[in-house]
């Protein structure tokens, strides 16, 4: 059984206008306190975490949630006998950008979850929504990733269907001033020398979907600052995995195994619910290109 999340896609709708009209001053400013991943949280942060939170409360399977602004699972409403589901989400991805008038955005993930095992163990559609110039709204529907625009009227709008076969730029997005292993530098060198461009906005919503719409590979590996990976696993790295997948693309971790995989079943009770890992983000094709070189990098320093 699936749900049918269109009234919750509402609560996009109400973020983007307090990202639009309110004051920037106030809605980037700090609330003096730091979230799990250590940024400090903005009181954008927490105004759409609020927003989000009231948005499910709707939906009666809908048990709990997980969210970069919790610490913990919380969990809302009585189990059903069968199909409960958590969701997991990144209120407002990029928020340090806020100020600039830089877009941001919104990750979310529903997951099935298992009560008698305390872990979730299938995505059932996963998504993101860009408050920039143009509101736009990203979901998986089965064996699609659809999208959709924000009308005058704030009804989402479908506007097309995203899939790495229809496009082919040779873009890489990564922040190199981070400090990265001999293979990730050598890797962008290669990139260079092939005439990638490079593309960076710094909000993973931003530079994954200019990845999903043009082509390329987006990559946030572990580096000396963050030698496990700085994006988080069940709100960041698993909703993109999925819908790169079902785009025609993949998303591995730092040692190339695809994240789906190596994380189908994640076990609430001893792993960390804020886990941090290196992720990269590519079309099939990429993905063949990248094995390609690792190969070859291989045979020349072995």
């Amino acid at each position: 059984m699936n749900i049918n999340l269109k009234n919750f896609y509402s609560c996009f709708a109400e973020i983007s206008k307090v990202v639009k009209y309110d004051d920037l001053n106030f809605i980037s400013s700090d609330l003096e306190i730091n979230n799990s991943s250590n940024d400090a949280v903005k009181k954008m942060d927490m105004l759409a975490h609020t927003i989000i939170i009231k948005a499910l409360e709707e939906y009666q399977n809908i048990v709990g949630f997980i969210s970069e602004e919790s610490s913990n699972v919380i969990f809302t409403k009585e189990f059903n006998e069968n199909n409960n589901y958590i969701m997991a989400f990144d209120p407002i991805d990029g928020s340090k950008n806020i100020l600039s008038n830089i877009t941001v955005g919104t990750i979310y993930c529903l997951y099935k979850y298992d009560k008698e095992k305390n872990r979730i163990d299938k995505i059932i559609e996963a998504g993101y929504c860009l408050y920039g110039p143009r509101v736009t709204l990203v979901k998986t529907n089965r064996d699609i990733v659809e999208q959709f625009y924000l009308s005058k009227t704030d009804k989402f709008i479908k506007e097309n269907n995203l899939s790495f076969k229809e496009n082919n730029e040779k873009i890489y997005s990564i922040n190199e001033s981070n400090r990265f292993s001999s293979e990730v530098r050598d890797l962008l060198t290669f990139y260079k020398s092939n005439n990638y461009n490079q593309r960076w906005v710094g909000s993973m919503v931003s530079d994954c979907h200019q990845i999903l719409c043009k082509g390329g590979i987006f990559m946030y590996p572990a580096s000396e600052k963050y030698p496990h990976g700085k994006l988080r696993l069940l709100y960041e790295v698993m909703p993109f995995s999925y819908i790169f997948k079902i785009a025609g693309g993949v998303g591995v971790d730092t040692n190339y195994n695809f994240i789906l995989d190596k994380y189908s079943i994640y076990d609430l009770n001893r792993q960390d619910l804020h886990k941090p890992i290196g992720v990269t983000l590519c079309s099939d094709k990429e993905y063949r290109n990248l094995l390609n070189y690792i190969d070859m990098r291989e045979n020349i320093f072995c």
